[in-house]
């Protein structure tokens, strides 16, 4: 089926018989309707989130989705395409440029032509000033220019041919499908064209959808005053997009058995995903995904807009039960809360501190295999569950991305934080541009305050114990330089500075930062003990990637003391050079895990549920003693982080470290029993003299195997003994294939051993 085909009456059939174009509503906002019907339980957090039936809605009634999905449509347009490659379906291949940066675009059309013709267009799936069957580089060269003048983003990709229409799909099941057809007048015999669209839009203007997307702006070619006969079909634009007139037509019903093949697939496909969305394109979609011209051209996540689904469907019945599919089905289990301590690490092979390495670590050792899917987006599949889990960096794809923009605003954090009681500073937001009122309100606060980026990280920009106008205009300006458009000011909060994790219903770990010092030796001055303690730093996996050196906070700080870069502290003195203590500024940590008093259990995990229920959390407690209870003490959550540095807790200046790494793949995951195995591994080719032993050594005790490695007499042979879980080892055996910079491996062969010598190791040793 072809919309606008040169058949008349099929475009009758189907715009009358299938979807007859209507705008009425029975209600303007998602509010409305919700307000009429009592069994949809609506909880609202704040002016622009709220719960519905256990799912979370936001601003433009948007699904959230995990956040390692909406990652992976945005960044990894390659995966995509690999799994889509693996099923049945076709994905379009394209890429998004800037319109100054022609070379490498020219350099994907040469890239991508061999497959086809190409296509050059804005950045939008129903652009209409696109040029289409690209064959000629001139040609395409010619075409970017001519685009480049007006759009910002361009689009590169193999040609297609056919209608948009779209398929939302909602935990596997699809929930609406619609078509978008260009704008259109029907005549009744009577009305000019002029008459029928200004009547047409007077009834846009009744539907939330529609009402600010008029159609305008009509081709001089049409000659509005003819009066169309009756039913005849006047086509006003050739444009998909509604902003232009366009409108969607409901396919709900006519296509749902004919995709249901492709809405399993693609739910396979996004283990994470709650709600997705699909744009395609058919020269005939009533065929079905297997037609020859079927391509999805666009994968989305947590970015549909639910008033464009509710556009044609005007029933306030269909609309509830649709609602009504974003319930909560399963029973969600409550658990206790209760501190399960991280083990202690004892890998002392790992010397990264990145979050990607640190999870690699673990998931080597519990035997769990690992699948790079980007550089920092990874899947972890417990074999013997069949469980999985991708990650984004640090961050699970149990934790939806509203909980993560949630956790990067600040002061929504605090407004989510206060709803569910948990103690947070007093604070509010002010524009870059409003600082002397921003002073006249933080006046009124009892004590000092804290000024900071209001969605920043890692200490970068926190100004904290202001007493003074200058104070707080040196703050101010730091946030501006730091092209800061909201500055946060709060109260200041005093204690010592706790960072509890939290996964789940359990409390793992907690480490307490300390502001960066120094101490005297009576020899050096500040500046130069800063210049020291920054060398012994690097030795600490994690404090080294934490730049350490004086800076004009640390002066002014210092100043304050009345003390400056020069000064030569005596035997033994303690100098304070910030208040902040975050890592990143200088700061320290100590491990307390074995110190938090039980109490703060319950206290941590509800913190955790009330940032929209997030997997795993560190929370930013000050607090005079964590082993005192809470009840006891004045406390405050300054922050919560949805994406928490793990190397905190594996890599402390003093304690235990704690690998919370593999907790955390054991709370997602479920315990893994690995099978051991063993296995002689002999690897042919030059791999003697070119420091393979080495190369070899190192990447299995990373990985917690143990053996042996040794050059036999063969100058072309290296034997191995590798023992440790099969994933593991047979990841180690691919990975010899490669080797370090100077080998060539011709060939490995192995031979499979019983394991019984696995006590007399307890590393991968050299021989």
């Amino acid at each position: 089926m072809k919309l606008f085909a040169s058949n008349i009456e099929n475009e009758l059939l189907y715009i009358k018989n299938f979807a007859p174009p209507t705008f009425e509503q029975e209600f303007k906002s998602i509010d409305d309707l919700l307000e009429q019907d009592s069994s949809i339980q609506l909880h609202k957090y704040t002016e622009d989130i709220w719960l519905l039936d256990g799912a979370i809605i936001k601003e433009k009634n948007s699904i959230p989705s995990a956040y390692s999905v909406i990652r992976l449509t945005s960044k990894n347009r390659n995966y995509l395409q690999d799994v889509f490659n693996e099923s049945a379906f076709k994905l379009s291949k394209n890429k998004v440029f800037k319109n100054d940066d022609k070379k490498n675009a020219v350099d994907y059309f040469h890239e991508i032509v061999n497959l086809g013709a190409v296509t050059l267009s804005p950045n939008d799936p129903s652009a209409i000033q696109a040029v289409h069957q690209i064959n000629d580089a001139d040609e395409f060269s010619r075409s970017w220019d001519l685009l480049a003048k007006r759009h910002r983003l361009l689009c590169v990709e193999n040609s297609f041919s056919g209608d948009p229409f779209k398929l939302y799909i909602l935990r596997g099941k699809l929930v609406a499908a619609y078509g978008v057809v260009p704008a259109f007048v029907i005549g009744d015999g009577n009305a000019d064209i002029e008459a029928l669209v200004e009547r047409q839009n007077k009834a846009r203007a009744k539907n939330v959808f529609y009402e600010k997307r008029k159609i305008t702006n009509i081709s001089n070619a049409i000659d509005q005053s003819r009066v169309p006969e009756e039913n005849e079909i006047i086509r006003l634009k050739r444009s998909s997009d509604v902003g232009k007139g366009a409108m969607f037509i409901d396919l709900t019903k006519l296509l749902a058995e004919r995709y249901a093949l492709l809405v399993q697939e693609v739910d396979k496909i996004f283990i994470d995903g709650v709600y997705i969305e699909l744009t395609c394109y058919s020269n005939d979609f009533l065929a079905g995904p297997n037609h020859h011209s079927f391509v999805i051209r666009n994968v989305k996540f947590n970015t549909a807009d639910l008033r464009e689904i509710f556009s044609c469907v005007t029933m306030a019945d269909q609309i509830k039960s649709l609602l009504h599919e974003f319930k909560t089905r399963v029973p969600v289990e409550i658990k206790k809360s209760v501190l399960s301590k991280s083990a202690v690490f004892e890998n002392t092979y790992l010397r990264s501190a990145t979050q990607v390495a640190i999870l690699k670590e673990a998931a080597y050792r519990l035997g769990l295999r690992i699948e790079v899917l980007d550089k920092e987006l990874i899947k972890f599949t417990n074999c013997a569950t069949g469980r999985s889990v991708r990650f984004i960096a640090g961050m699970s794809s149990k934790t939806i991305s509203l909980a993560r923009d949630a956790s990067n605003n600040k002061y929504l954090t605090k407004q989510l934080l206060d709803r569910a009681g948990i103690n947070t500073p007093k604070g509010f937001r002010m524009d870059i541009s409003q600082k002397d009122e921003a002073w006249k309100k933080a006046k009124s606060f009892q004590g000092s305050v804290v000024v900071k980026p209001l969605d920043g990280s890692g200490g970068v920009g926190v100004t904290t114990d202001i007493t003074t106008k200058g104070d707080f205009e040196n703050a101010w300006q730091i946030c501006e330089d730091l092209g800061t458009k909201v500055v946060l000011v709060e109260e200041n909060v005093t204690g010592n500075d706790y960072r509890i994790i939290v996964i789940g219903e359990k409390v793992c770990a907690v480490t307490q930062r300390v502001a960066a010092y120094v101490e005297g030796d009576g020899v050096h001055t500040i500046k130069e003990l800063i210049s020291i303690k920054a060398t012994q730093r690097i030795n600490n996996p994690f404090y080294r990637i934490k730049h350490f050196e004086e800076n004009d906070v640390m002066v002014h700080f210092l100043k304050k003391q009345n003390k400056s870069l020069t000064y030569v502290p005596v035997q033994g003195e303690h100098v304070q050079l910030l208040n902040a203590v975050n890592i990143g500024s200088g700061g320290e940590s100590i491990d307390r895990t074995d110190e938090i008093h039980p109490e703060w259990i319950n206290v941590a995990v509800k913190a955790r549920k009330a940032i929209l229920n997030s997997f795993h959390v560190g929370l930013d407690v000050m607090a005079d003693s964590i082993g005192r209870s809470p009840h006891d003490q004045k406390w405050s959550i300054i922050e919560v982080n949805t994406n928490p540095e793990l190397g905190l807790q594996l890599f402390p200046g003093t304690g235990h470290p704690r690998d919370v790494g593999a907790t955390l793949f054991r709370e997602i995951l479920g315990e893994n029993q690995p099978r051991i195995v063993c296995y002689k591994v002999k690897i042919f080719g030059k791999v003697q003299g070119v420091g393979f032993r080495k190369w070899f050594q190192q990447l299995c005790n990373l990985r917690s195997l143990v053996g042996y490695v040794k050059n036999l007499d063969d100058s072309k042979v290296v034997e191995a003994k590798l023992i440790g879980p099969d994933v593991t080892v047979d990841g180690v055996v691919r990975e010899s294939y490669t080797g370090p910079r100077n080998a060539v491996v011709r060939s490995i062969m192995l031979e499979h051993e019983k394991v019984f010598e696995i006590s007399q190791y307890n590393q991968l040793e050299i021989l």
